[in-house]
């Protein structure tokens, strides 16, 4: 898992919002793809822990040959592609193989496990044609605050949401510019092509600017009909439905009184916290 994409000689997924720790722990489970940086270029001395609990086929110590790692390394591939119905197929496959051993608390954890990548491939599911690699911007204002909404649509499913919130007041075709120039820093979090509510102050510069960073071309487009516009629509409710939890949230009345205890014109947003740093007790930073 990586917030960073400069690695030229590497095949990168996502983006995605939200954890993504559970995928990739069943995923080790299920292919038993190596997570360590040993040189496999020359024998390693044993085995690590991962081997042995199954986490890993041990390609270091030659326990498993390159064409059936290669296998592995391409199983994992075809999942993060968006074909999962292989690995659910052979994890079903392995707990009813495991019922009938009587190794139940392994079929337990299969179970789960399946449960869990099916809820997630629910989540994923949207009306949108299987090739579809496109964000989503939808945006909301309300009184006190903006919420800008972000869909990541890969291979027609939804990989995650992320909602941005802003003060409210600045005019909204500027706040979406500038939101698309910070948010689109990494030339491996921009797709081919970016759905937008409205168009934003400085649309040809922003594309341009856009084009530079990725090196290659993005369509920004500004649907008014059909299953894109649908998906604007998703993503504006999305962001209204932001405000509402935001406003609606447990916090939100201890905020209100904090204003008010501290004569503040309006609720605190943020709350900075330092820390001292010391060495010995001495040299007090």
């Amino acid at each position: 898992v990586t917030r960073k994409t400069d690695d030229k000689k590497a095949l990168y997924f996502g983006p995605y919002a939200g954890t993504v720790g559970k995928t990739v722990e069943l995923l080790k489970k299920a292919y038993k793809i190596r997570s360590c940086n040993r040189d496999f270029s020359r024998k390693a001395e044993r085995e690590c822990l991962n081997f042995h609990i199954h986490q890993c086929s041990g390609p270091c110590m030659k326990n498993v040959t390159k064409e059936e790692y290669r296998k592995q390394v391409e199983g994992v591939i075809s999942f993060l592609n968006g074909k999962s119905d292989t690995l659910i197929k052979s994890m079903k496959a392995e707990m009813k193989e495991a019922v009938e051993l009587l190794e139940f608390e392994k079929a337990a954890d299969l179970r789960d496990n399946i449960a869990y990548l099916e809820k997630v491939l629910e989540k994923q599911k949207i009306s949108a044609p299987e090739n579809a690699n496109y964000d989503i911007l939808g945006l909301y204002e309300g009184e006190k605050q903006t919420c800008i909404t972000v869909m990541f649509l890969r291979q027609g499913k939804l990989l995650g949401t992320k909602n941005s919130y802003f003060p409210s007041g600045e005019r909204k075709e500027r706040l979406l510019g500038e939101f698309i120039k910070q948010f689109y820093k990494n030339p491996g979090m921009i797709p081919g092509e970016i759905l937008l509510p409205f168009e934003p102050v400085d649309l040809p510069l922003i594309n341009e600017f856009l084009n530079q960073i990725r090196q290659a071309k993005v369509n920004l487009h500004i649907p008014v009909k059909g299953k894109k516009n649908g998906l604007l629509e998703m993503a504006s409710a999305n962001a209204r439905e932001g405000i509402n939890r935001k406003s609606e949230s447990k916090y939100a009345k201890g905020l209100s009184e904090l204003a008010e205890l501290l004569s503040l014109e309006t609720a605190p947003e943020r709350i900075e916290i330092y820390d001292i740093s010391n060495t010995g007790g001495a040299d007090t930073v």
